[in-house]
């Protein structure tokens, strides 16, 4: 029974990806200011190996026997830890990304280490399957960073008043939380397990394929809004903006954290956090997206 689920899943998880894949290339080249857009498409290039991997490996074991059948499937996972791999570290930051909290220098490393941590223990893991706690750990660093997601979209999101990424954040909640329980229950049944990472892929295929028809229609309405000119204190002066506030938000506008901002402008962490809340009661706004979406409309 698991094997038809996980070839089926794995089928519509191919078809959403290639579509996701299109639509990324597409808005790329509408988007080309914004450079996470390459990393956006070697993301879901990565996706797709892996599915495209899962498929071939649930085949080779079907069509091949003996010798063939084992180095296939060496090959076939192999392929699939290292997307895994990629994924784990992406998937953190895209969903920062969405509600424009990103994760500072020290946050990024750690997660290439999560990344790094889980490609070493599923390759030791091949050489030495005796010890399943490898496995074990592999696996419960795919759950750590679910977990990681549920918990910036929890807490994060809330001052986010935009409806259009409230249905992104809402769509990755409602994508995290069901993959979250498969998740623990595959902790006692391994069965489940490579079903659930398809099932993660087939979720975050659809949360993404959300964002990029809502990102499509913003642009759309962008163009149509204003034309193209830099952004400058006097588009703001309705609020009340300092030189130094308007400093801080084009820095906010280019995805740098507090830290980041500081070091930029050579002033502490709690002055740009300062500088950053009284934006925000000027501008009437309770979230960096909101703050963002609003320069965006004004500009």
């Amino acid at each position: 029974m698991i094997p038809s689920i996980l070839l089926l899943s794995s089928i519509a998880a191919l078809s959403i990806v290639s579509m996701d894949l299109a639509l990324a290339c597409v808005y790329a080249r509408r988007a080309n200011r914004h450079a996470w857009t390459n990393y956006f498409i070697v993301f879901l290039a990565t996706a797709l190996g892996l599915v495209f991997s899962e498929i071939l490996a649930s085949w080779s074991s079907i069509i091949f026997t003996g010798k063939a059948e084992k180095i296939l499937y060496i090959i076939f996972e192999s392929l699939k830890k290292a997307d895994g791999s990629f994924m784990m570290v992406f998937v953190p930051l895209f969903s920062s990304w969405v509600i424009a909290y990103p994760l500072s220098s020290k946050a990024k490393v750690f997660f290439f280490l999560v990344a790094a941590a889980y490609l070493t223990s599923s390759i030791l893991y091949f050489i030495f399957p005796e010890y399943e706690i490898l496995d074990r750990l592999s696996y419960n660093l795919v759950i750590f960073d679910l977990l990681y997601v549920n918990f910036v979209m929890l807490t994060k999101s809330r001052g986010i008043e935009n409806r259009g990424i409230k249905l992104v954040v809402y769509s990755i909640m409602a994508t995290c939380f069901p993959l979250l329980a498969i998740a623990l229950i595959g902790t006692v049944v391994p069965q489940l397990r490579s079903l659930m990472i398809i099932l993660c892929v087939l979720g975050i295929a659809i949360v993404i394929l959300v964002f990029l028809f809502i990102a499509f229609n913003k642009k759309e309405q962008d163009d149509v809004m204003h034309l193209k000119k830099e952004l400058s204190i006097d588009d703001l002066k309705q609020y009340g903006i300092t030189g130094r506030e308007f400093d801080v938000i084009l820095l906010i506008r280019e995805g740098l954290t507090a830290k980041e901002i500081a070091s930029q402008l050579t002033i502490s962490v709690n002055t740009v956090n300062n500088h950053i809340a009284n934006i925000f009661s000027k501008t009437g706004v309770r979230s960096r997206i909101d703050l963002l979406n609003l320069i965006q409309d004004i500009w």
